[in-house]
């Protein structure tokens, strides 16, 4: 049995595109299921989130913009899970968080930034969980402290 792709255009009730995407009907239900490009939009027509879809499920690298046009977040799936490195910006387009993850849960390096794209505080979590050194940074860049994590819990902390 071939799968036809289809193309498919959600408009507001304004008439402006909400989402477009690429699908196929399931041969069961016949319902529609993303699968390839997709892109949405706010309905002043600026784009809102850039990304593929392979059967129904988040796949590959993800853009979210905020109105204004400044990039949100980008990011990679696997399977609608986060996946690898993701990078969080406030609404200025400053960076705000970099985070990794694995399977959906964070796994990794995290780093936190101030406004002036200084390094507020870094570590690496396991399974969600803090483990291991957190560094504390003032806005200049200084090392303020350190704490030594074990399973979430401060196990030394230097100042």
């Amino acid at each position: 049995m071939s799968i036809t792709k289809i193309c498919k255009t959600v408009k507001y009730s304004s008439g402006q595109v909400k989402e477009y995407f690429e699908c196929y009907e399931h041969p069961e239900n016949k319902q529609n299921v993303k699968n390839g490009f997709y892109e949405s939009y706010y309905e002043d027509s600026k784009k809102r989130e850039v990304g593929n879809y392979e059967n129904g499920k988040k796949n590959g690298k993800w853009i979210s913009y905020y109105q204004s046009g400044v990039i949100k977040s980008e990011g990679t799936y696997d399977c609608n899970q986060r996946e690898g490195r993701h990078v969080f910006y406030k609404k200025n387009g400053v960076k705000e968080v970099e985070a990794n993850y694995k399977k959906g849960e964070l796994n990794g390096r995290r780093i936190f930034y101030y406004s002036n794209g200084c390094k507020r505080k870094e570590g690496d979590l396991t399974n969600g969980i803090q483990n291991g050194k957190w560094i504390s940074y003032s806005r200049e860049g200084t090392v303020i402290s350190e704490e030594v994590y074990e399973k979430g819990e401060i196990a030394n902390s230097v100042t």
